[in-house]
């Protein structure tokens, strides 16, 4: 019954699984990821401030969910809004400083024009949903049960998350982990 793991001694476990990667959108990334991004891996992106990782991390949520890909963000820096304005501008091809006067509340007919537009010309589009959590506020732990729940009342089943950022989340350590 339960796993026991690998054994280095039994030649059947050095046998390596085929690569089930989800393309990047990016030929660079997906050339230096063997393919794209893997399940169950872990990929960080690192910078001095201000250099443009949200950008890159909204970018590839953005190609991963044109790409057909069921997309989480949780971001820790940037508002949900204001990370959902940068993900709209990309996709809905609207500049960020018409975004505000484009998208108004009391005229929706905009924004539903756009997106119905996207969903004739884009049939692989997933899913893209955007969580924030205050800065400190979240652990791994708390984002991954809150994907969970979604998944559960959903039923979109994530491929690729992206936390924006590792740095601003909360450590396990208070917890003795």
């Amino acid at each position: 019954g339960a796993d026991s793991g690998l054994s280095f001694f039994n030649p059947t476990h050095h046998i390596q699984l085929s690569k089930i990667g989800t393309p990047t959108g990016f030929k660079f990334f997906d050339k230096v990821l063997d393919g794209g991004w893997n399940p169950k891996t872990l990929v960080i992106f690192q910078g001095r401030p201000k250099v443009g990782k949200s950008m890159v991390l909204s970018n590839i949520a953005a190609r991963a969910f044109l790409n057909g890909n069921d997309v989480g963000i949780a971001t820790l820096e940037l508002s949900d809004r204001k990370y959902m304005k940068r993900l709209g501008a990309q996709i809905l091809n609207i500049t960020t400083k018409a975004y505000d006067t484009i998208l108004r509340e009391e005229d929706m007919g905009g924004i539903v024009e756009r997106l119905d537009q996207l969903r004739e010309t884009v049939p692989t589009l997933g899913n893209l949903e955007v969580k924030e959590f205050g800065a400190g506020t979240a652990s791994a732990v708390d984002i991954e049960n809150y994907f969970l729940k979604v998944q559960q009342r959903t039923g979109i089943k994530f491929k690729v998350i992206i936390v924006d950022y590792v740095n601003l989340m909360r450590p396990l350590r208070e917890r003795g982990d």
